[in-house]
């Protein structure tokens, strides 16, 4: 059972079994100890159990609750409907949602540094193709095409690295 969903349900449904088990023991004993037991009180034992079963299911769904809210969170962030995850998590969860701000906000950085990248080597990349547009002899275009060559290698040697990495 690798899903925290049928990890869930499983333990809800062996503490219910459990309880239910434990509520049944002291009612057994008490017909057979004391006979005159009114039946009454059997039934609110039953009734207690079953509370205590709804509650234990409650309490598991509104745990699954969290993790849907966060699937959502994150396709909306992927969508880019949202810029991040928020909303109210359990603590078990919110380290998680923490780091995952960390990697939006860090890709968001990567994005925009990528983005600088292309708007410098456009730039340069702008002067020498109109010159080179203009060259009359074979040595000038071949200069021209060295000045571009070396603009395009400085801006992949760079250590932010060049467009997409």
């Amino acid at each position: 059972m690798r899903s925290l969903r049928s990890q869930l349900i499983v333990a809800s449904v062996l503490w219910t079994g459990g309880l239910l088990l434990l509520m049944h023991l002291p009612t057994v004993l008490l017909h057979h100890v004391m006979p005159r037991f009114n039946s009454k009180y059997t039934h609110l034992i039953v009734l207690a159990g079953l509370l205590c079963m709804a509650a234990g299911f409650g309490i598991a769904g509104k745990s699954l609750r969290h993790l849907r809210q966060l699937r959502e969170w994150v396709v909306a962030v992927r969508k880019g409907a949202e810029p991040r995850i928020e909303g109210d998590y359990p603590t078990e969860v919110q380290p998680l949602i923490e780091s995952l701000n960390e990697l939006i906000a860090d890709r968001e950085k990567a994005v925009a540094r990528a983005h600088a990248t292309a708007g410098d080597l456009a730039h340069g990349l702008k002067t020498p193709l109109a010159l080179l547009k203009n060259a009359d002899s074979p040595e000038a275009i071949d200069e021209l095409v060295e000045r571009m060559k070396r603009q395009v290698d400085y801006h992949l040697a760079r250590p932010s690295g060049g467009i997409g990495r």
